[in-house]
């Protein structure tokens, strides 16, 4: 993308050109390059006293957005499929997108029980998404 080769180094770019680089990402379905992006963005908001969780949902739901198969329900608000797929460094990007979610949940809206239970929800998330793709590769191994 043009703005990646004008400013190589993304702790300088500004926030416009940040947002719009996620975008370009999240609709090239780029989850990793789209999740990297979002983290920086939401770290440059918290650090302007603004709310992050909108740009860390919006890189989680392009994992969410997939239907599980007919008749199986989803994992934390993921198909299942999602999980057997994930390579490390999406397996990583998305914990630590639904960790951040969840802290920017907790600091920005203390005072309401439905942030406190929504931040609770990515936490208790990050955790299961880890798990579950830690034990479905320790069942794998051991099969063999």
């Amino acid at each position: 993308m043009a703005s990646e080769a004008r400013v190589p180094d993304n702790d300088r770019r500004d926030n416009r050109t940040k947002v719009k680089l996620f975008s370009h990402w999240k609709g090239s379905d780029d989850t990793i390059n789209a999740g990297k992006v979002a983290l920086n963005v939401g770290m440059s908001f918290k650090l302007l006293g603004m709310n992050s969780a909108q740009v860390y949902g919006e890189a989680i739901n392009m994992w969410k957005r997939h239907d599980p198969p007919e008749g199986e329900g989803r994992i934390a608000g993921f198909s299942p499929l999602i999980f057997e797929s994930l390579d490390e460094e999406n397996l990583v990007t998305l914990v630590k997108l639904q960790t951040v979610l969840g802290q920017a949940l907790v600091s920005v809206f203390t005072r309401s029980n439905d942030s406190q239970k929504e931040s609770t929800e990515a936490f208790k998330n990050a955790l299961t998404e880890g798990h579950s793709n830690h034990f479905e590769h320790f069942r794998t191994q051991t099969e063999l």
